[in-house]
């Protein structure tokens, strides 16, 4: 709430006029405060403050895989919560995140920028011995909808417990 009026010269005030109440603009989400809460196969959790932001304020999280926020974009609703959660996200995936926040008058900031983050990686599926011999063996597995480029590890053991690893590639 504000209010206003004039002095003369000689100290005189006037009648006061009262002025509309309005509201602060809100200010930025801190990603300097930003966690990654949950990091699972098809689905990440996010965290952030809110800042120097009085209660009340509304915050909404958006994710990409672009880092230009190009193309497909997911995004929360509007909510005083400061996380959120993207789920059905692509497996072994990088995805950028930012947020915005918006005070009583629907007033939104630019967006924070937060970084990326990748999904986690499926379990293969169907392994299975294809070759052995004397000096080796072929392990075979299906990629279990991981990406192209899915790093994996295979390793051989004497033991189910695989120690030692007698190799792994």
């Amino acid at each position: 709430y504000s209010r206003v009026r004039a002095r003369s010269f000689a100290g005189a005030a006037t009648t006061v006029l009262a002025i509309d109440p309005t509201y602060t603009l809100a200010a930025l989400t801190e990603s300097a405060a930003l966690t990654f809460t949950g990091v699972q196969i098809s689905s990440i959790t996010l965290q952030w403050s809110a800042g120097d932001n009085p209660a009340g304020t509304e915050f909404r999280a958006q994710a990409s895989t672009a880092a230009s926020f190009s193309g497909t974009i997911l995004s929360s609703d509007w909510s005083t919560a400061v996380s959120t959660g993207f789920n059905s996200l692509a497996v072994n995936t990088s995805y950028y995140f930012r947020s915005q926040a918006r005070n009583s008058l629907i007033i939104e900031t630019p967006y924070t920028l937060f970084g990326a983050t990748f999904t986690l990686a499926a379990v293969p599926a169907a392994s299975t011995i294809s070759t052995s011999n004397p000096s080796g063996l072929t392990v075979e597995w299906s990629a279990n909808s991981n990406p192209p480029g899915t790093r994996y590890e295979a390793q051989v053991g004497t033991s189910t417990t695989f120690l030692p690893v007698a190799q792994a590639s």
